[in-house]
């Protein structure tokens, strides 16, 4: 049949099962179709803050502290691994649908702003040292030598709800992403250091 036949999807929980799963089949050359509704990502939700100054500085002293403190703990060996994991991902492109007012999964906003970000800023190699791992899973590898950040990708079909309820229930509910007024941001990452993300924003009717 082949792996264009076959699609991955999940929910929450079910979301970090599928993109453990999609990560695996990535690294050994096979790209599955994968569609993750609100995935969890473990990280204060800064995308709660109102104010974006405050919440830029916020993201960028936490991607130059993982950066310095990955350069500080880890041996070189350890970081290379880490950024050939991550980059082994360069070719897959997860769907990943998130909403702002969801603290489980609104964290991927800010990560993927911040680290496009440094790279137009021309920063990139700070950008580079920090998105294999996470602060806490450079301190994670520096302890018991072993850290799988699973909700780390390096590119993504980032779907974003622009309308978004404040109840957490309905924010980090399935059903919003079939309301027949849903209206959403879509934009494209690649984090992978050879192209520019694009912005389209899409209003989805029925």
């Amino acid at each position: 049949m082949g792996s264009e036949n076959v699609s991955i999807a999940g929910h929450s929980l079910g979301a970090a099962l599928a993109m453990l799963g999609g990560q695996t089949l990535a690294r050994e050359g096979i790209h599955i179709d994968t569609h993750l509704f609100n995935p969890p990502f473990p990280s204060p939700p800064i995308e709660y803050i109102k104010n974006h100054q405050s919440k830029l500085i916020l993201n960028i002293v936490r991607v130059v502290t993982a950066a310095s403190l990955s350069s500080f703990l880890l041996d070189s060996c350890s970081r290379q691994e880490a950024l050939k994991s991550f980059f082994a991902l360069k070719d897959w492109f997860p769907h990943l649908y998130v909403n702002a007012q969801d603290p489980i999964c609104s964290s991927y906003i800010s990560f993927f702003s911040c680290h496009e970000l440094m790279q137009n800023m021309g920063v990139g190699f700070i950008s580079k040292l920090s998105a294999p791992l996470s602060l806490r899973g450079a301190l994670q590898k520096y302890i018991i030598g072993e850290c799988k950040a699973f909700h780390l990708v390096p590119c993504a079909h980032l779907y974003n709800v622009k309308k978004t309820p404040r109840e957490f229930v309905k924010a980090h509910g399935l059903h919003q992403w079939w309301a027949p007024t849903l209206e959403f941001e879509y934009r494209e990452i690649n984090l992978a250091f050879e192209e520019k993300s694009r912005w389209l924003s899409i209003q989805h009717s029925t």
